[in-house]
């Protein structure tokens, strides 16, 4: 897991969180609105952005198993999407 140990928070992920030129809010499945619902029904976990009134996958369920939990390579993602938009 990229965020999380069995029970808590990864100092790191914290860490990078909060120098993260974009907020990081995490949401656990059932605090999801209807219309997150909508777009992330069958493709959690994943890593979403709202931007400019709509939501964008930025990391797909299998990108995320990808990173093996490497916290730095995920916000390396995270910044060459950021870059691309």
């Amino acid at each position: 897991d990229i965020s999380h140990h069995l029970i808590r928070q990864k100092v790191r992920f914290k860490t990078l969180s909060a120098d993260s030129p974009v907020p990081i809010v995490m949401l656990h499945l059932n605090e999801r609105t209807p219309d997150l619902i909508d777009f992330t029904e069958g493709h959690t976990p994943c890593f979403i952005a709202r931007f400019e009134g709509h939501f964008e996958m930025v990391m797909s369920s299998k990108e995320l198993t990808d990173l093996e939990g490497d916290e730095s390579e995920f916000f390396n993602r995270l910044t060459d999407w950021l870059t691309r938009i």
